[in-house]
């Protein structure tokens, strides 16, 4: 289930079941999936940015074409959100550098709410799951709403 296939295709697909990715380095393994589909735990052996890299060309566009509509739009060349697949409302955002370890990247619509919890942030997702983030609260509810006008931008296109 990991990997990209010969013709460039990513093994593992990134859908709207996808609640979030995070930089794992274990073993082999460079990141860990949590989806709702698998109540174990996945691993694959790409880093992050390679299966969003991979996710984006499967969709027809690229990672960097998708990273500069979010500069655009952001005026900002840091954390940006990636829209993987906008019209199906796949929104990703960064939690941290998603090279280092421990470092995620959330699907935006899968996000139910979240709270401050000492220094880090409780996410509970749609389905009830739920991750503690190490990041502050503050910097959680920014990249929601950076990711919420990278969303508006694209929408805006079809109105």
């Amino acid at each position: 289930m990991d990997g990209i296939d010969w013709k460039g295709v990513p093994l593992y697909q990134i859908t709207n079941k996808t609640l979030a990715l995070r930089c794992d380095k274990v073993a082999y393994y460079g990141t860990r999936i949590f989806d709702i589909e698998h109540t174990s735990e996945l691993y694959v052996k790409e880093s992050i940015q390679d299966l969003l890299v991979a996710n984006c060309m499967d969709q027809g566009s690229s990672f960097v074409g998708r990273r500069d509509f979010s500069k655009a739009i952001l005026k900002s060349n840091r954390n940006l959100p990636i829209a993987i697949q906008p019209k199906k409302g796949l929104f990703f955002f960064p939690t941290s550098s998603i090279h280092k370890p421990g470092g995620m990247a959330l699907n935006y619509f899968q996000v139910e709410t979240y709270r401050r919890k000492d220094t880090l942030t409780k996410v509970i997702f749609s389905n009830n799951q739920v991750l503690y983030i190490d990041i502050s609260y503050n910097k959680f509810d920014a990249q929601m709403s950076r990711t919420s006008r990278v969303i508006a931008g694209y929408y805006r296109t079809y109105l």
